[in-house]
């Protein structure tokens, strides 16, 4: 640690580009701090740190993996910035790897709030500088998964699995987790899946109980019950997972439900979302859509579908940003996957007085 008289030396991480450029800036006006001129890239953390024998590391959630390493070859403390609530359990959890607390959303220079914000933010990374460290002798037997960086769920029923295949031949790899709902009974789960596998270069799984939303990865939600998205337990590293849940509905051969998937996925992860509602009878969907929507997220609908009562359900509630041929939903998909960045809108607001 250094000493009181000189400034602390402080190593900040991939943040997002527009809250890592204002960091640096409030820093350096600061005598106390001194930012490493150099931004590591992903894997070079630990190495950096460890040449500029820095005082403090500031990270994003996702750079929570390199923080292992980290704890074993340059001890310090760990500050990590999230543009969403981060679990305390959690940061608890990671106190293992010298993780001590977490700020954000970031508040913009021009706001009325931020010399408020300014003062709250200084106090806290000297808080953080200030507490112990641990110096790991070993790597945890389980790392930290990559997080997805947008969520695409694709929803449907008669005549949907077809459409499914469809939209996923055309996929390209990218960064989003893609979530499948098919209205079907559980015997033909695996089905869709290797149906699907024959059609794409991307992994396909049968989203068992416990799986792990990972970049890439299309997980496909068993028929015949309904699955949800929740925070992984169990782990000081920050993921979501797939969750059976018991729930009774209106309508109950709506299984695995859209609705209930789709409102989790905004619930939990704050991840960009974008809600595909494709060939399917009833209106399954359209509260999910309506959750998707609400939390500034993306709702695109099929048009002329073999059967046309979902998507028509959520275009005439008016959750629909578009209505599509089937055709052109997959280019739809790959934009909104290019676009989708985590932490990108700077809020307005804040609670000084948030605690872990």
């Amino acid at each position: 640690m250094s000493n009181p008289s000189t400034p602390v030396s402080v190593l900040i991480g991939n943040l997002p580009p527009l809250v890592r450029e204002e960091l640096v800036c409030l820093l350096r006006r600061e005598p106390a701090w001194q930012v490493v001129p150099v931004q590591p890239a992903r894997g070079r953390i630990a190495a950096m740190a460890r040449q500029y024998q820095v005082d403090l590391v500031i990270a994003d959630e996702s750079g929570m993996m390199e923080l292992a390493e980290l704890a074993q070859v340059h001890p310090v403390p760990v500050i990590l910035y999230s543009a969403f609530s981060l679990g305390g359990a959690r940061l608890r959890q990671a106190t293992r790897w010298n993780v001590h607390d977490y700020f954000g959303p970031w508040i913009p220079q021009e706001s009325p709030s931020f010399s408020d914000w300014r003062l709250y933010l200084l106090q806290k990374l000297q808080s953080v500088v200030a507490q112990p460290v641990t110096f790991a002798q070993a790597l945890p037997e389980a790392g930290p998964t990559s997080l997805p960086s947008g969520i695409v769920v694709l929803g449907g029923s008669t005549g949907g699995s077809a459409a499914v295949e469809s939209v996923v031949h055309q996929l390209l790899p990218s960064n989003c987790a893609i979530l499948v709902a098919v209205h079907l009974p559980a015997v033909f789960t695996q089905t869709l899946v290797d149906r699907l596998r024959r059609v794409t270069s991307l992994p396909v799984v049968n989203g068992k109980a416990g799986t792990i939303l990972t970049p890439g990865k299309i997980i496909v939600m068993p028929g015949g019950g309904n699955t949800t998205i929740k925070t992984a337990t169990g782990t000081p590293w920050i993921s979501w997972q797939t969750s059976f849940i018991e729930a009774e509905l209106h309508a109950p051969n709506n299984l695995p439900s859209i609705d209930l998937l789709m409102q989790s996925v905004v619930q939990t992860t704050g991840r960009p979302t974008l809600g595909v509602i494709l060939s399917g009878l009833g209106n399954d969907g359209t509260q999910g859509a309506r959750a998707i929507r609400q939390r500034g997220g993306q709702v695109i609908v099929q048009r002329e579908a073999a059967v046309a009562a979902m998507p028509q359900s959520v275009l005439q509630a008016g959750y629909a940003d578009q209505e599509l041929s089937l055709k052109d939903i997959p280019g739809y998909i790959n934009q909104f996957a290019l676009r989708a960045r985590p932490g990108r809108r700077l809020v307005s607001s804040f609670s000084p007085a948030t605690q872990l």
